[in-house]
């Protein structure tokens, strides 16, 4: 019985350690999905507040507009897949669709 105890312990041992990979992986894609959300939220948010659609973006210019409490403040000049172009005088349009928390 000795024998077919330890097999049982060894399968036992293997699925946990399956286990233990899969809840790895899930959690790896549940971390993906809330960045995925984020972005979309902060694309969203973008698209309400400016009209501009982040995958219809073609290009973006920063363009320096003056500095205040030391930091430099950007307006931004984005131009569409389409050929127009928005200019949005005080908004980093880059950090609003990258690195802003919604």
């Amino acid at each position: 019985m000795t024998r077919k105890r330890e097999r049982l312990v060894g399968q036992i041992a293997k699925q946990n350690e399956k286990r233990e990979r899969l809840v790895r992986q899930l959690a790896k894609q549940n971390e993906k999905r809330e960045e995925l959300v984020q972005q979309l939220a902060r694309q969203l948010r973008v698209e309400s507040l400016y009209g501009i659609k982040a995958h219809e973006i073609r290009k973006i210019v920063l363009k320096p507009e003056g500095r205040c409490s030391g930091q430099i403040q950007y307006g931004s000049v984005v131009t569409m897949k389409d050929g127009s172009q928005h200019a949005i005088k005080g908004v980093n349009i880059k950090y609003e669709l990258d690195e802003r928390e919604v």
